[in-house]
């Protein structure tokens, strides 16, 4: 008797061993994971991306602002007013969760789906903090909440799901990213394992390096993208031969209360230097715009000739037109050194009517400034 309990002893020691170890190797390897940047979860065809220091001070930023309505009235699947009132609750009902939403750094994208529909990703920084951690915090705070775990190759993915949630959510190498879409999410999480990312996006990289650090927000937009997506076409308005505008653009945001001020760059993928030979000009040209203009694209440069010649080696310019005597649509042909040169001026716009973003390609409007 007495020698089969020390053998249910010893066995019993042996089975405490082999589960420390095991923790202990657990342990070991989510310290050893690396730790990420941010944008590396962010997929690469994003459209809009936008940086701030953290979800609640720009969600109070943009709350106490005419932006709040733009940003409420997109075609994202949960508006951002929302997203603003989950983050306000869980900053008063969690302390874990109020470190996160009030210090940690987060970005936001806007990704097209399949559909070339815009969706929804969140991603924020938290640093070595275990899965296991955050599941008991949200078991703690929604007590119905279901929350499914899923295995992946990468990190397990989790679901969290109700008759009012439906959110889809992974932490790995220290980011929290979550979306209401399974692809999406999968998207990002292969993203951050990808050997390429925005993280090794030359042009990405530099616009982040420049990007303002004293401001309520910075937007990184993906030029080719955007238009893309917001015209339903592909390849997108900006995707031509040549284009320098493919790539991608970053404002700095400074948010008004009646107003959003923007101050960026774009970065070109041309191995020219654009504005190489270019002298500041006054802008004249805006103020000519109807008031029905839901977009405009001016260039003020001291010649317009050398800038139009790097981004386009074609002479012909072709314009859609309208026929008023026969009351035709026309197709108007140009070529560029003959017809147009001698009396261009220093300034051009592009600008178009809200038709112009539900496919009617004939509310567009080219505006060029006549040389003195």
């Amino acid at each position: 008797m007495k020698k089969i309990r020390n053998y249910l002893i010893a066995a019993v020691i042996l089975t405490g061993l082999v589960f420390s170890v095991m923790a202990l190797r657990s342990y070991y390897l989510f310290l050893k994971e690396p730790v990420a940047q941010l944008a590396g979860a962010i997929p690469v065809e994003s459209a809009v991306v936008i940086k701030a220091g953290s979800l609640n001070r720009f969600a109070e930023t943009v709350q106490s602002s005419a932006l709040a309505g733009l940003l409420e009235n997109s075609k994202i699947r949960y508006g951002f007013s929302t997203l603003a009132l989950k983050s306000q609750s869980l900053t008063t009902l969690s302390s874990f969760f109020k470190e996160i939403l009030e210090h940690d750094e987060v970005m936001m994208a806007i990704v097209p789906d399949k559909g070339n529909q815009p969706d929804f990703l969140y991603a924020t920084f938290i640093g070595k903090t275990k899965p296991g951690r955050i599941t008991r915090e949200i078991e703690e705070l929604y007590p119905g909440l279901k929350i499914e775990k899923i295995k992946n190759q990468h990190a397990d993915i989790y679901h969290l799901s109700n008759q009012n949630v439906d959110v889809w959510y992974y932490i790995s190498r220290g980011i929290l990213a979550f979306t209401y879409n399974r692809d999406l999410l999968l998207r990002s999480l292969n993203t951050l394992y990808a050997p390429e990312n925005l993280t090794t996006n030359k042009s990405f990289s530099r616009l982040m390096e420049t990007s303002g650090k004293l401001v309520d927000g910075v937007m990184l937009i993906h030029n080719r993208v955007l238009a893309s997506m917001l015209m339903q076409t592909e390849p997108g308005p900006l995707d031509f031969e040549g284009s320098p505008f493919t790539s991608w653009t970053t404002l700095d945001l400074k948010i008004k209360e009646n107003k959003v001020l923007m101050d960026g760059f774009t970065a070109t993928q041309t191995g020219d230097n654009l504005m190489e030979g270019q002298e500041a000009v006054s802008e004249t040209i805006l103020a000519q715009l109807p008031r029905e203009t839901a977009f405009a694209v001016s260039l003020s440069l001291s010649n317009q000739l050398l800038y139009t010649e790097k981004i386009s080696h074609s002479d012909t310019l072709q314009v859609a037109g309208y026929d008023s005597a026969n009351r035709l649509i026309s197709h108007e042909i140009f070529r560029r050194k003959e017809q147009i040169n001698a009396w261009a001026g220093k300034n051009i716009a592009i600008a178009a009517t809200d038709d112009y973003f539900n496919g009617n390609n004939l509310s567009r409007l080219l505006l060029i400034e006549v040389s003195n």
